[in-house]
């Protein structure tokens, strides 16, 4: 296995595989894409503090049962994050943990995230300095 890190790596890989035939098996080929970024990690905090704001302003509280009665619960960094976020990529990838996914997952979660909250309750909240990965 040849791993590509570098710009020079890239196009001997497309030089080595647009100069050889096909073949009766083709070729494999494998992108990894890494673990997610530290600028992602912040990037997921920054974006569950917002989207607390954003769901507090709305009147969209968390609505919980205590001693047998409803109680309504703000948002806050830590709930987005633990009952949106993580239940969201638990259910996408089965991963319980921001720190096991990788970098195009944060993307693909936060677009899942973007498109529920934009259909459901028209909020519309850009994920920061766009490192989706």
């Amino acid at each position: 296995m040849t791993y590509i890190k570098t710009e020079s790596d890239r196009q001997a890989a497309i030089k080595a595989l647009t100069e050889r035939p096909l073949g009766e098996y083709g070729f494999g080929v494998s992108i990894i894409t890494g673990k997610r970024t530290e600028k992602q990690r912040s990037a997921i905090e920054v974006y569950c503090r917002e989207l607390a704001i954003k769901l507090n302003d709305a009147g969209l509280p968390i609505k919980e049962q205590f001693l047998g009665k409803e109680i309504e619960l703000e948002w806050s960094q830590a709930r987005v994050k633990d009952r949106i976020w993580k239940p969201t990529q638990l259910k996408l990838y089965g991963k319980k943990s921001t720190t096991d996914l990788d970098r195009k997952e944060v993307g693909e979660t936060y677009e899942h995230l973007a498109r529920f909250f934009a259909e459901t309750v028209g909020l519309i909240l850009p994920f920061p300095e766009q490192e989706r990965g």
